[in-house]
């Protein structure tokens, strides 16, 4: 080999060296960049919460404040995800968690108390907001809909799963009132683990949520006729359905 041809490859091996330095040095300063910018909004989710959500009931549960099934969801979601999902995304499953009924709180008048401008005010990003609305159900929006929408966003179907799995275990809804015991059974046998079943197809790349319907999936997945006829009050996509029987089940089931 040459000097200049020594003396070129070496230069050539510096300059690789230099610019993968510098590539390292700055993919670990965004990173850290992006861990304390995560950190800062989750900080902030914790104040958020506790002030949106300190009058609060669990709607599930009437007795029980809104805060400790908030603080159930984010067991859960610590539990199925920690070692499965990066760092950062960790924090931003818990910042979505922590407000993930804020959009649906009401005053008095039916109004919303926050809105995803109020979010924006308070300096959260626009992942965050985007996933945050993807989690909320909108006004007038029928439940299987609202399924099949959060289905189309990976994070917001993450949360969404143990906050189902929340909602369906045996301790919840002991204390709603009289009356309501029926339409809770049939949302923890039939809406809810339907709904489940059909996140986690999507959540495991078995369906795509863009193509097929809660409805479509339980109909594919051999759903009883009775649970058809509990889950078509529940959507407006309706085509391919079978034609179920006429079931005695409350109509705000």
């Amino acid at each position: 080999m040459l000097v200049t041809d020594h003396v070129s490859h070496r230069v050539d091996r510096s300059l690789h060296n230099r610019d993968q330095l510098l590539d390292d040095v700055l993919s670990a300063r965004a990173k850290f960049e992006q861990q304390a910018t995560l950190a800062a909004q989750e900080s902030r989710a914790y104040k958020v919460a506790a002030t949106a959500y300190e009058f609060e009931r669990d709607k599930g549960d009437l007795d029980v404040p809104l805060w400790d099934h908030i603080m159930k969801v984010i067991r859960r979601v610590e539990t199925n995800y920690t070692g499965r999902v990066s760092p950062e995304d960790l924090i931003h499953l818990r910042i979505l968690t922590l407000l993930h009924e804020i959009l649906e709180l009401k005053d008095d008048n039916r109004r919303p108390i926050w809105t995803i401008n109020n979010l924006r005010d308070l300096g959260f990003s626009e992942p965050i907001l985007n996933d945050v609305e993807a989690l909320a159900k909108r006004p007038g929006e029928l439940y299987l809909d609202y399924i099949q929408r959060v289905a189309q966003h990976p994070f917001a179907l993450m949360v969404k799963l143990c906050d189902l799995e929340e909602n369906m275990s045996a301790s919840r809804g002991l204390h709603n009132p009289v009356g309501a015991e029926e339409v809770i059974q049939l949302k923890k046998t039939v809406l809810y683990p339907m709904s489940y079943d059909y996140l986690l197809a999507v959540n495991n790349g078995r369906i795509d949520p863009r193509t097929v319907s809660v409805l479509q999936f339980a109909v594919q997945s051999r759903a009883t006729n009775q649970d058809i006829d509990v889950l078509l009050r529940h959507t407006t996509q309706k085509q391919n359905a079978t034609e179920g029987y006429v079931y005695d089940i409350p109509s705000n089931v």
